[in-house]
């Protein structure tokens, strides 16, 4: 979402921006491409929160520590999903499907 936001700016630093948003076709295509960036990352933003509200085994310091994170945005739960999240996974010795290391 962000390197999308970043290469439609470039492009308009390029062409120059009144150009660009005089361009129906132009608009039409960042509004194709924007959208579904949008809806991806409120759902992994909300993912995230319902998984740290409802399974993070962590200490009362972690938890605490994730909660004010989360109130930054979006950009938290990508944080949370590489460092906290993918921790309570674990591949079984087959290494076909994941189950909660927490059960």
């Amino acid at each position: 979402m962000l390197g999308t936001i970043i290469a439609i700016d470039a492009a308009a630093a390029i062409l120059g921006r009144a150009a660009m948003e005089q361009s129906y076709v132009v608009r039409s295509l960042e509004l194709i491409v924007i959208f579904p960036g949008i809806f991806a990352t409120a759902t992994i933003w909300l993912a995230m929160g319902y998984h740290w509200f409802g399974y993070n085994n962590g200490s009362f310091l972690s938890k605490a520590f994730w909660f004010c994170l989360f109130g930054l945005g979006p950009l938290a739960a990508v944080f949370y999903y590489f460092l906290s999240y993918r921790r309570n996974f674990a591949f079984n010795s087959s290494g076909t499907a994941c189950e909660s290391s927490n059960s």
